[in-house]
């Protein structure tokens, strides 16, 4: 699948929904924005899996688990070591704090473990870094799932009717709902089930969504609340892949979007911090500053190495339609 701009606005529209939040809870339902992300990665991390299998039956998941690991470890690597240099500089001369309670919050971050332990086991600063916990466990899950599934045969309706089983099965115990209402979007876009979104349906998909958006705030969520505001934004994802005429996709595209989109991965990390250090008003501004130099010299420069060693990578698939005397490769 090429670069679909819209898809970095819409990350930049999830961004500033959470930062919304945490303004003083000046968009309430903007922790909603979250579950637009997991939507997204649900939506790419399948797609990307599909075509890779369906160009050239095979898929090396070590490839993909390194891209995943270059494109999110060093960032995170970043903020960890800088919050730790803080904590461990306010120690020193003599401001006090816990060191031991920081850092074991920064073990759980780093090994993504922050959303299956007790809460006051983390920092505050760190309490955000639970959902990248999610989808990293969600990376280890489903992309074999996927695989192993193909692999012996399963079409794609059924692969669909099995996604929308799990979802309906996992209501009362995951958080998982957007997460998989990506994976069934990303089912229908890849292999063709849906090549384009009326326009009507699209536009009132975004009704529900931003209605939550403004009206419910973090008390009030549920995982009902979150699969209503889920499934208009899968459909919208839908709609941004495959009908660029519509008219919401020209909003998606607007350049300040995408920016926001593109340095949403260090936005993210780095504004609860600073706005629990210093508040909003000062952490914000620096947050996006923070966010942009992240961007620049520390996710850019493992981008690029990311793309040196794909080709190298894609020689050795772990996951093969059948057994070809050469191996095949990813291009």
């Amino acid at each position: 699948m090429k670069h679909v701009p819209a898809l970095d606005g819409l990350r930049g529209i999830a961004i500033l929904l959470v930062i919304g939040v945490h303004v003083n809870f000046a968009i309430p339902g903007g922790w909603l924005g979250v579950e637009l992300f997991f939507v997204l990665s649900g939506f790419l991390i399948t797609s990307l899996l599909i075509g890779e299998w369906s160009t050239t039956d095979a898929v090396s998941v070590r490839a993909f688990y390194r891209r995943r690991v270059y494109r999110l470890v060093p960032a995170l690597v970043f903020l960890l070591a800088a919050y730790t240099a803080v904590i461990g500089g306010r120690q020193a001369l003599g401001f006090g704090g816990d060191l031991g309670h920081s850092l074991s919050g920064v073990g759980y971050a780093l090994i993504y473990l922050s959303n299956v332990v007790d809460p006051m086991s983390i920092p505050l600063e760190l309490h955000h870094t639970w959902s990248l916990a999610q989808e990293e466990q969600f990376y280890l899950v489903w992309p074999l799932a996927l695989l192993a599934l193909v692999r012996v045969g399963v079409g794609p309706r059924v692969l669909a009717v099995f996604l929308v089983a799990v979802l309906v099965g996992t209501q009362a115990e995951f958080r998982i709902n957007s997460l998989v209402v990506g994976c069934i979007a990303g089912v229908l876009f890849s292999y063709g089930l849906v090549t384009r979104v009326p326009l009507l349906p699209a536009t009132i998909a975004l009704a529900p969504a931003a209605a939550l958006v403004w009206m419910f705030d973090y008390d009030t969520k549920s995982n009902e609340m979150i699969l209503v505001f889920a499934i208009p934004c899968g459909i919208v994802v839908l709609a941004a892949v495959t009908t660029p005429e519509w008219w919401a996709v020209r909003i998606f595209e607007l350049p300040v979007l995408r920016w926001f989109g593109k340095i949403s991965y260090g936005l993210y990390l780095w504004h609860w911090p600073l706005i629990v250090a210093v508040g909003w008003e000062l952490g914000v501004p620096l947050a996006v500053a923070a966010a942009a130099l992240s961007y620049r010299f520390v996710e850019q420069p493992f981008l690029r190495r990311r793309k040196r060693t794909a080709h190298r990578s894609a020689r050795q698939p772990w996951f093969r339609r059948r057994l070809d005397p050469e191996p095949a490769t990813t291009g």
